[in-house]
């Protein structure tokens, strides 16, 4: 008798990414980040631009309810995958700002400056940091309009 193993095929494989993946975020929203970390890496070794945009969708839904912790683990990991990603640095840094983690707000936003100069938002953003001022993006752009007519 000849037994036959059969691999995962591609529709397999990535229900079985899909899956580590709804647990790796569940373990990221019980702080347990050394677990989820662990998944997330097997799962970036098969398929890391489809990981990337399962990450993305969750990473959008926990940023509509300002789960700043989540996001900024999510955001690092897409990040690690695609560092010319000069709006989800900036994005790092306005969650390291909400966490109170202002020295590494300001990393961030220099980071994404350094990646492209001509989007102004991080410097905005650096600038409100630095100022220890509580406003993001287009808020801090508004307000820093508002000086900008006294030249």
């Amino acid at each position: 008798m000849k037994l036959t193993v059969r691999g995962f095929g591609k529709k397999d494989k990535k229900i079985q990414i899909k899956q580590d993946l709804i647990k790796a975020v569940d373990f990221v929203e019980h702080e347990q980040h050394n677990r989820a970390a662990l998944l997330i890496q097997n799962c970036l070794k098969d398929d890391s631009p489809y990981v990337c945009a399962v990450l993305q969708q969750s990473l959008e839904r926990h940023l509509k309810g300002e789960n700043w912790g989540i996001v900024l683990f999510l955001g690092k990991v897409i990040f690690q995958e695609n560092q010319k990603n000069y709006e989800l640095c900036n994005l790092l840094g306005n969650c390291c700002r909400h966490l109170g983690r202002g020295l590494d707000a300001n990393n961030y936003y220099k980071k994404a400056l350094s990646i492209n100069r001509d989007y102004h938002r991080p410097l905005d953003n650096l600038a409100a940091s630095l100022a220890r001022v509580d406003k993001y993006d287009q808020e801090v752009s508004d307000l820093l309009g508002q000086f900008a007519e006294f030249k």
